[in-house]
């Protein structure tokens, strides 16, 4: 494990000074036709490994068949919504910037790959562990390449290895991230879109918990109600979750709008929960999800609710470490003072918003703390968990990228490794549920292990950059600040053209992820054999002695049916005789 925190910081650097010269006109020229697309691109060099690197469950049990993998280069991935130009090409100058940057990378993990296959070797194991960088922005890219079998469907932004690298915590403390989602349930939350985005955005934030984290679900209107009949904070363990998912596929919008209800319902689970609390926490965050102004009792105004929040606030022990995030309809006036007059976010909603914004926005705001030099050297594990490539369970371990080069650090994204189950289970020596509870004993007391230094909170210019990166001009609360250069992106200066097709070739659009992807282990391109003789064997006689044995069994039924039908035949043509006449 040491070996590969030791790898994911040497590739941490190497991505930061990727970044550095992410404006040269090497960076920008070069990269044109230049990238490996998840589902379209034929790569280069491509080997079928057997089942001692990874098993592609898709195209067999990696005996005699697997998936095609290429050492030499990378793949990109994004987001369907991202991936918005001609060819699945992006267009934000970011995410393009974003992709050939970390190209520059691939030599780097080629020679590092190289480098360790020795400390593989003496452990009994042929295995590469696959290692990637996730931009801020949604760019994906993995080393080494291989075809995704769902094009167009990964945001690394929510997967289980970015959010790890996000610590909302001090890890002497339980461990852990708290949340409490506070989700608007009246009348008016049936109308158009609304219901379907608040239920979307709740499950995907839902999801992306883990054992480590607590979790409350607030529902309101008129009334407000914790679901699932908690008083505290629950463990966010499969069970807390299914309870809560399904509290969210049951709502029935009804009634008015009540905010103090829900707010005062959240700080009621919040103060519960300091009781069986071992440690202060770095952040605790409210979400609070609504569509209109709070109209019960009668009309409610903002300063009223600011009022409310502050009183609670300073009855609960984590005020100073607690986030509040609204999300409301954009002509929502009134959530819009509540946020600026509690130090919250707001982020308006539209039929077009994206669930991923949504379940984003507030997740990246930690990082944007964690970009000192008392943080630098910090990396965070994850799992046991399922991987996107071939349904395969493992852990994983990351690290977060920054440019280091302004203060405040610009945060970049997150790079990261992965340990498959299989390796580890060669690693214990046994294998199955023994194995699992093993690994979630060892990742338990990672957690209790001191790495990470509270972030400091952000100063009111950083703040509002905050507010603005995530929210837009209307997020933002005090004019004044102008100096928020640290914490937003910037484009290349003077560059007026960049690279508008990445692809080095779509040779395999169109075509079947198996077709794609499934090969004959030490082949080099794909197979139509697999996955069957993995799963059948290898048949006994060759493709033309089969073909003989079939044509000679139609001749043979042929003639058959001629003796049969008591006719004259020729090859293949025969003409029924005629019967005798009935004899009267």
């Amino acid at each position: 494990m040491l070996r590969l925190e030791v790898n994911v910081l040497a590739y941490r650097n190497a991505v930061e000074s990727a970044y550095n010269s992410r404006c040269s006109s090497n960076t920008l020229n070069t990269c044109q036709k230049n990238n490996y697309d998840e589902c379209s691109s034929l790569y280069p060099n491509q080997t079928c490994p057997s089942s001692d690197f990874a098993v592609i469950s898709q195209c067999g049990k990696g005996e005699l068949c697997n998936g095609l993998f290429d050492w030499s280069v990378s793949t990109v991935r994004l987001p369907r919504a991202l991936a918005d130009g001609p060819g699945n090409n992006p267009t934000d100058p970011q995410i393009i910037e974003t992709i050939c940057y970390s190209r520059q990378t691939d030599n780097f993990l080629k020679n590092l790959f190289g480098r360790n296959d020795s400390f593989w070797e003496d452990r009994g194991m042929s295995y590469r562990p696959a290692m990637y960088f996730g931009g801020a922005d949604g760019a994906f890219r993995i080393f080494p390449g291989r075809q995704s079998a769902s094009c167009g469907a990964y945001d690394p932004r929510s997967r289980a290895w970015y959010l790890a690298a996000v610590p909302w915590y001090i890890s002497e403390s339980s461990g852990g991230k708290d949340v409490v989602l506070i989700v608007d349930n009246s009348k008016s939350v049936g109308d158009d879109y609304k219901l379907s985005l608040f239920q979307n955005a709740s499950r995907q934030i839902i999801s992306s918990l883990t054992e480590f984290d607590r979790i409350a679900l607030v529902t309101f209107n008129e009334n407000a109600e914790v679901a699932g009949g908690y008083s505290t904070l629950m463990e966010a363990t499969e069970e807390t979750l299914n309870v809560l998912k399904r509290a969210i596929d049951e709502m029935k919008p009804m009634g008015r709008t009540n905010y103090l209800a829900g707010f005062a319902e959240a700080f009621n689970v919040l103060k519960n929960s300091e009781v069986p609390y071992f440690g202060p926490k770095c952040n605790t965050a409210i979400l609070f999800i609504t569509d209109q102004p709070s109209n019960y009792p009668g009309d409610v105004g903002a300063e009223e609710v600011i009022t409310f929040i502050e009183g609670e606030m300073a009855s609960f022990a984590a005020a100073n470490s607690t986030q509040i995030f609204t999300y409301s309809s954009m002509d929502n006036k009134q959530i819009r003072e509540i946020s600026c007059g509690t130090d919250g976010i707001w982020v308006g909603l539209t039929n077009t918003t994206k669930v991923e914004d949504v379940f984003n926005n507030f997740n990246q705001f930690y990082a944007l703390g964690l970009g000192n030099k008392e943080n630098r050297n910090i990396t965070a594990w994850a799992g046991p968990y399922t991987f996107f490539t071939g349904g395969i369970r493992g852990i994983s371990v990351s690290a977060l990228v920054y440019d280091r080069t302004i203060n405040p650090a610009l945060f970049l994204g997150a790079v990261g490794a992965d340990l498959t189950m299989d390796k580890i289970e060669n690693i214990l020596g046994y294998g199955g549920a023994k194995a699992e509870e093993t690994v979630k004993t060892i990742m338990e007391s990672l957690k209790d292990t001191p790495t990470v230094i509270c972030p400091i909170r952000l100063a009111e210019c950083g703040l509002e950059a905050a507010r603005r990166y995530q929210g837009g001009p209307l997020s933002v609360c005090d004019k004044s600040c102008e100096n928020i250069t640290g914490y937003l992106p910037k484009q290349c200066s003077g560059q007026d053209e960049y690279p508008d097709d990445l692809w080095a070739n779509t040779a395999l659009e169109d075509e079947t992820y198996q077709d794609r992807v499934c090969c004959q282990v030490g082949e080099s391109t794909t197979s139509s054999r697999c996955p069957w003789i993995d799963t059948y064997g290898e048949p006994a006689l060759s493709n033309m002695e089969i073909f003989g044995i079939i044509c000679a069994a139609i001749v043979g039924c042929e003639i058959f049916a001629c003796v049969y039908w008591q006719t004259g035949c020729t090859y293949l043509k025969c003409k029924r005789k005629k019967p005798e006449p009935y004899a009267q």
